[in-house]
């Protein structure tokens, strides 16, 4: 058997090439080898840091749009630092009119050092000079590379600040972030903001867009799915993450429940008796953000089910739960089992 001349192959969908000279719009087929090549070569790829996600997603790579999609206080801007924590050398550029830069820097080195957000502000308060050289540290060696812009969210002052970012790092960007899409000024509508955020991917590299979902989608607090997108955004991303507080549904449904306890009958039993199992899952999840992925556009890649987080109040920091992991301020209230069991079907009743 001989082994397959690979070179010549390649040299000769060439002339295929040549015959687009000409064109603006079209291009052979084989033109899609050339791209399809460089796509899967690339090795500088954004990981999300969570061994599920990231073997679906294979990393991030140039011209992929990321929507993290979540209701208000889900925890977008906490998944959104997650994903910076794990790529630190990375050139991002993070733009917010959420934020400050202040605040950006406070819960990262909250969250890089482990020390609660309270406590460092007050020890700078006090000149605490170690709690100075947190904030030195992770601003200058741990995030070297990170730049906040927090003035304006126009296409204009974007493209200027990237610009220059790309200047000061003698690099280009790795990694665009926008907290969040309706507050780009873009347009008369959603999709309008969602059309140049894509077209942001394609010009510049890799966006992870915060996007806070439609309320008509369903309660806060419900499983996120694709439908959950504000206006369809979601049909311009490679990848949909959804975020979401499982605290909010067990929440609202413990509320349904007292509710329908107070009446008669049968029904007013059943509530009762499923009452405490739904307050136990309020106090397991008080302690978690959950992610799924809805969406993922690589070739190969499927989606992912629910992952819990554990989410520690004091320093924001999210920490992916195994199978038989529960969340460590949960088990110091005297809880050492797997986390309370509560039959989702139950949900439908109500």
């Amino acid at each position: 058997m001989t082994t397959p001349d690979y070179a010549a192959a390649w040299a000769g969908l060439e002339p295929a090439h040549e015959a687009a000279k000409g064109y603006k719009h079209y291009h052979p087929f084989s033109y899609a080898v050339d791209k399809y090549v460089e796509e899967a070569q690339e090795t500088n790829r954004i990981y999300i840091g969570v061994e599920d996600f990231d073997a679906q997603m294979r990393g991030i790579g140039r011209k992929h749009l990321v929507l993290l999609n979540g209701y208000a206080h889900s925890g977008k801007t906490l998944l959104g630092l997650h994903i910076v924590r794990y790529n630190k050398r990375k050139n991002v550029a993070w733009f917010t009119r959420d934020e400050s830069a202040e605040q950006v820097l406070a819960n990262l080195a909250s969250m890089d050092a482990n020390v609660a957000a309270a406590d460092l502000e007050r020890r700078i308060q006090q000149d605490d000079q170690e709690a100075f050289e947190i904030l030195r540290r992770v601003a200058t060696e741990e995030f070297p590379n990170l730049a906040v812009f927090e003035e304006r969210l126009t296409p204009s002052y974007i493209e200027a600040a990237l610009d220059e970012a790309e200047d000061a790092w003698g690099a280009r960007c790795d990694l665009v972030v926008i907290d969040f899409v309706r507050l780009l000024e873009v347009g008369e509508d959603m999709n309008a903001k969602f059309d140049f955020v894509k077209g942001l991917s394609l010009r510049r590299g890799p966006v992870i867009a915060l996007n806070q979902t439609s309320r008509s989608a369903g309660a806060d607090g419900r499983k996120l799915t694709i439908s959950a997108g504000e206006y369809g955004g979601e049909t311009y991303a490679s990848f949909v993450l959804g975020v979401r507080r499982k605290l909010y549904e067990y929440t609202a449904l413990a509320d349904e429940l007292e509710l329908k306890g107070r009446g008669i009958g049968k029904a007013a039993a059943d509530a009762v008796n499923r009452l405490p199992a739904v307050r136990e899952q309020i106090k397991y999840h008080e302690h978690t953000v959950t992610v799924n992925a809805v969406k993922v556009k690589r070739v190969g890649g499927r989606l992912v089910d629910e992952i819990d987080f554990e989410l520690d109040h004091k320093s924001g920091r999210l920490t992916p739960l195994g199978e038989t992991d529960i969340p460590r301020a949960y088990a110091r209230r005297g809880f050492t089992q797997r986390k309370p069991i509560y039959e989702q079907e139950e949900f439908e009743d109500y």
